[in-house]
């Protein structure tokens, strides 16, 4: 998965509502280290960064595909596993509800 966001205001202040559903795919994640994403998700760890230049976005992908399986699989679950944790509203629907001063069950 690519996900490539240009530095500018937007994206310089803004959180990428994709990178959650990236996470998910079970495929290695190649983003550009903008506005918060490098809090999340770590190079090489987790993700795989890039900067907006064309000749390193193909040099990257060549890594990616270059590297151990082991390596890419590790990634893709790191990734997986801070989705679960961090994005998911799972996480925090127990804390809203106590914020909320709702009874701590799910609510349909």
């Amino acid at each position: 998965m690519v996900l490539l966001r240009p530095k500018n205001i937007q994206t310089n202040f803004g959180f990428s509502t994709k990178l959650a559903e990236y996470d998910y795919s079970n495929v290695p994640i190649l983003l550009t280290d903008i506005s918060d994403n490098c809090m999340s998700l770590k190079d090489e760890k987790d993700a795989f960064y890039t900067t907006y230049d064309p000749k390193h976005i193909a040099s990257k992908i060549n890594y990616i595909y270059n590297i151990d399986k082991e390596s890419r699989d590790k990634a893709t679950e790191k990734a997986r596993h801070i989705a679960t944790n961090q994005f998911s509203v799972y996480s925090y629907s127990s804390k809203l509800r106590a914020f909320l001063g709702l009874k701590n069950k799910l609510i349909n």
